[in-house]
Formats: C-alpha cells, structure tokens, sequence
C-alpha cells in the first residue's frame, strides 16, 4: 500500500527553522561582542583612573621613575581586567598637562583680525603651552603635569575585534580617559 505523506506543514518547520537560526545567532554574536568591547573599556577606564591615582601624588615607587610607576600601574589594571583579552605591553598611555580645568580641549586664545572665528596664520595668540606655534588644544603633550596643574591621561587600545563590524574593518580604538588635578608636592 502507498502512503502519502501528509499534507500540509512537513516542510515549513525546516524553512522557519532555516530563516530563525541565523538571526538567532547573529543577536548571539552581538551580544558576545558588545560585552567584550564593555569589558575591555571598563578595563581601560579602571587603568586610567589607578594610574591617575599614582600620577597625583608626584610619589615614585622604590627604583620606578613617576612615568615607569603610572605605566606598570596602568598595565597591572588591564591585566587584571580585561580576562586576557588585551595585551598590556600594547597601551598606549598619553597625557596632557594643563594650568586648569577649563583648558583641556580649548584652544589657545587668539585675536580673530579677520573676524573669521577661525585662527589664521599671523593672528596673535597666547601661546599657553609654550611650544611657540597656535594649538587647537593648549595642553602640553607627554606631560605628567606639575604640582597643582590638570593632567588628563588617556589610555588607548587598538583592539581587534572577534567579528567584522559591519564587513568593515574589525579593529577599533577604545580609550579610558580621565582629568585629574595633581596635589601640591
């Protein structure tokens, strides 16, 4: 005797199935990279933050200059909480100083002569960081500050991600970056 199959549904399970899977893991690789990429910059916040802690002070560990004690600091910290994920000899660690709070990311003043709201060359300006040529941000690069000045750190790292984002380049710049002002010492 010939059986017929039944008719009806046999083959729509297998086709829901075919269009669900690939959504559903899609979101499960998303989700996977988007807590990697938290995890590694609340890795590189905690860096910047403990290694400003180290910078205030203007204190030096015993036989580590200042910089050598903020950087082994900053690279403990990564160590400790990216899960391994992140190499700490490859951080990038750049500091700014300033005179105060109100200068990081502000340009140099100038005298806009041609009142064009942008500096143009032979403007008059102040020079604040004392490097002779006008800045659009007048902090003073690879400076761990003086006693009493604002330094901002800002902890990079140039991270390859585990899935393209997009089809785009899978490496991304994540940075932790946090202002301080240095204690009198």
């Amino acid at each position: 005797m010939l059986r017929l199959p039944p008719s009806g549904e046999d083959g729509s399970t297998i086709v829901e199935f075919a269009i669900v899977v690939p959504l559903f893991v899609l979101v499960l690789f998303a989700t996977f990279q988007v807590g990697l990429v938290l995890l590694i910059q609340n890795a590189l916040d905690s860096a910047a933050r403990e290694a400003s802690r180290v910078g205030i002070t203007g204190a030096t560990s015993t036989g580590l200059t200042r910089e050598q004690a903020i950087r082994a600091t900053a690279q403990e910290v990564i160590r400790r909480y990216s899960g391994g994920f992140l190499d700490p000899t490859q951080v990038n660690i750049s500091v700014k100083a300033y005179s105060s709070l109100d200068g990081i990311g502000s340009p140099e003043p100038f005298t806009d002569t041609n009142n064009n709201g942008i500096h143009d060359a032979n403007e008059p300006f102040t020079d604040v960081n004392g490097n002779g040529v006008w800045d659009a941000d007048q902090g003073v690069s690879g400076s761990f500050g003086l006693s009493g000045q604002v330094v901002e750190y800002d902890i990079s790292y140039r991270w390859d991600t585990i899935f393209p984002i997009f089809g785009k380049n899978s490496k991304i710049t994540l940075h932790g970056i946090t202002p301080v002002m240095n204690e009198v010492f």
